[in-house]
C-alpha cells in the first residue's frame, strides 16, 4: 500500500512549489519563490540551483551549507538540494556524499510517509546510478519502487525515462537479446507519445531517442533529424541549462556524422565539443573522435595531434575512479606503437606536401599552358564554323544565280513557253491560273500558284495568297497595294508575303 502525504504547512507549500519548479525547468517559477524560503541555507541552496541552470554560475563547493532546521522534512530538502549543487560542480571527490545524502533522504522520506519526497529522492537515486555507479540490478530495483508513486503523466514520463536508461545500462553490459530490443522499443514508444505536448521534457525524449537510434539501431541519419528536433526545443528555452543539452547534442550529432562517413562535418562541432564544461573523461573521448576523424581524411598530422592529446588526457584522469574507461583505452590502443604509425604516416605526407610545392610552379605553368591552347582550338574551331557557314551561303548564293541565268523561260502545262523576262505576274483562280505577259496577252492554264511557284526563279514574290508577282516588275508599293510599272494594281498582304 502506498504511504500517504503528511500535512503540509504553508512553507511547505513553498519548498514543494519550487522542488516541481526545479523538475519542469520553470527558472522564473523559482525565482519568484526564493524570498518565500525561511530557512537560510535552504535559501541559499535553492539560489545557487537556480543561477547553475540559469546562467551556468558556480560557486565554491567546500563552503559551508549546513541547515540548523529542527524540521526533518526541511533537512531532506537541503540534502536534496546540497547533493543537486554538489551533481552540478562535478566534484568526483563528492560523488560518494552526492549517493548517500539521496539514500539518506530516501530513508527519512519514507519514515516521513512524504510521497513527494520520496519521489524526488528515488528519482535522484536512479540518474545518479546511470551516470555514476552503474549498478544494473540497484537501479532496476529503484525503479520499481519509484513507478509504484507513479500516479499522473509527469511521473509516468519519469518512470520511462528511468527504465530507458536501465535498458541502455543492459546493453552496454552485453544484453543485446531480443527481448531487451523489445522492451527498449516499447519503453522508447511510450515516451514519444508523452512527448507529444512539447517543451522541455519533449526535448529530453527527442534528445534520448537520438542517442537510441545512433548506438542500437545504427541509423545515424535519423538520430541527428531527432537531435535536430531536441536542438530546436532547447534553443527557443533562453538558460544555461537548454544551451549545455544543446552542446551535447551537437556532439551526439558529430559521433552520428563520423559513423554516416562524414568526418569532415563531424570535425566543427567536436572542436566546439573541446571548449566544453565537462569532465576529462569525456574530454578523452572528444579526442578520440577528433583523431578517427582526421585519420579516416588521411590527415595524418591532425590525427597524430589528437592521439596524443587523448593519451594526455587519459593519463590525467583518476585511474581509481574511472579504471573500467582507462583499461577500454588500454585493450583498444597500443599507445607507443600507435603514435608511432601516426607519426611515420604525418612524415610521409608531410614529405609528399614537400615535393607538391616544388613541383606546383611547374604544375602552374603547365596548367596556364593547357589553358592558352584550348583558349587558341576554341578559337580557331569558331573561325572555321563560320568560315564554312559563310561558304555554304556562297554556294547557295551561286546556285540562286546559277539558275537565274540557266533557267530563261518556263513551259507550261499546255505547252506553251513564257520568257521569264516577259512574265509579269500570275493570278490564281481555283484551280486555274491567269498568267499575264509585259506586251499584255495573257494566258489560261490549270494548275496551282504552289506548283508554279518551284518553277520560277527567287525575284518572283508571292504578295497575297492569290497573286505571285515578278519584282522586276514592281514600280511602288503602299501598305495594301503594289504598283506594277504598266499601271496595273496588285492586292498586297505583309502576312502572305512569300519570296
Amino acid at each position: 500500500m502506498l504511504f500517504c502525504s503528511i500535512y503540509i504547512n504553508g512553507q511547505d507549500k513553498v519548498l514543494d512549489s519550487i522542488i516541481m519548479a526545479f523538475e519542469d525547468l520553470r527558472i522564473s517559477k523559482i525565482h519568484e519563490n526564493i524570498e518565500r524560503v525561511n530557512d537560510q541555507a535552504i535559501k541559499e541552496l535553492i539560489r545557487l540551483n537556480y543561477l547553475y541552470l540559469k546562467n551556468g554560475d558556480k560557486y565554491d563547493h567546500n563552503a559551508d551549507y549546513r541547515s540548523f532546521s529542527t524540521k526533518k522534512r526541511e533537512d531532506i530538502i537541503h540534502n536534496l538540494l546540497l547533493s543537486d549543487y554538489l551533481t552540478h560542480l562535478k566534484v568526483v571527490e563528492r560523488d560518494s556524499l552526492i549517493y548517500s545524502n539521496y539514500r539518506l533522504s530516501l530513508a527519512t522520506s519514507k519514515k516521513l510517509f512524504d510521497t513527494l519526497l520520496i519521489r524526488e529522492s528515488l528519482k535522484r537515486l536512479c540518474q545518479h546510478i546511470i551516470y555514476k555507479t552503474r549498478d544494473a540490478e540497484l537501479l532496476s530495483n529503484y525503479i520499481v519502487e519509484f513507478s509504484k508513486y507513479s500516479n499522473n503523466v509527469k511521473e509516468d514520463f519519469w518512470t520511462n525515462y528511468l527504465k530507458m536508461g536501465y535498458y541502455f545500462m543492459l546493453s552496454e553490459g552485453g544484453a543485446q537479446n531480443i527481448e531487451v530490443r523489445k522492451k527498449m522499443d516499447a519503453v522508447m514508444g511510450n515516451l514519444l507519445a508523452l512527448s507529444k505536448s512539447g517543451g522541455f521534457r519533449a526535448g529530453r525524449v527527442y534528445q534520448l531517442h537520438g542517442v537510441y537510434l545512433s548506438h542500437w539501431k545504427k541509423n545515424y541519419a535519423l538520430a541527428n533529424i531527432y537531435n535536430l528536433k531536441a536542438d530546436s526545443i532547447f534553443g527557443n528555452i533562453p538558460y544555461w541549462y537548454s544551451k549545455s543539452r544543446r552542446a551535447g547534442i551537437k556532439y551526439n550529432s558529430a559521433i552520428n556524422y563520423y559513423k554516416n562517413k562524414q568526418p569532415e562535418k563531424a570535425i566543427p562541432f567536436l572542436k566546439q565539443d573541446l571548449k566544453r564544461d565537462k569532465e576529462k573523461i569525456y574530454l578523452m573521448y572528444t579526442n578520440e573522435w577528433l583523431y578517427k576523424c582526421y585519420e579516416s581524411l588521411k590527415k595524418y598530422d591532425s590525427a597524430f595531434f589528437y592521439f596524443k592529446e587523448m593519451n594526455k588526457v587519459k593519463n590525467e584522469i583518476d585511474q581509481q575512479e574511472h579504471s573500467l574507461a582507462i583499461r577500454g583505452m588500454d585493450n583498444k590502443y597500443d599507445f607507443e606503437e600507435k603514435e608511432k604509425e601516426l607519426q611515420n604516416l604525418s612524415k610521409t605526407n608531410e614529405s609528399l606536401r614537400m615535393k607538391l610545392y616544388s613541383t606546383f610552379p611547374f604544375i602552374v605553368v603547365a596548367l596556364f599552358i593547357t589553358v592558352v591552347l584550348y583558349f587558341l582550338y576554341v578559337k580557331n574551331k569558331k573561325k572555321n564554323e563560320l568560315l564554312n557557314k559563310e561558304k555554304s551561303e556562297t554556294l547557295l548564293k551561286l546556285d540562286e544565280l546559277k539558275s537565274l541565268v540557266t533557267k530563261n523561260h518556263i513551259l507550261l502545262k499546255d505547252k506553251t513557253k513564257i520568257y521569264i523576262s516577259d512574265f509579269m505576274y500570275v493570278k490564281s483562280n481555283d484551280h486555274y491560273l491567269d498568267i499575264f505577259i509585259s506586251n499584255g496577252k495573257k494566258h489560261f492554264v490549270r494548275g496551282t500558284l504552289s506548283q508554279l511557284k518551284e518553277e520560277l526563279p527567287p525575284n518572283f514574290i508571292q504578295c497575297h495568297r492569290s497573286y505571285i508577282v515578278n519584282s522586276n516588275f514592281i514600280k511602288r508599293s503602299n501598305k495594301n497595294t503594289l504598283f506594277l510599272i504598266n499601271g496595273e494594281m496588285i492586292p498586297y498582304s505583309q502576312r502572305d508575303m512569300v519570296k
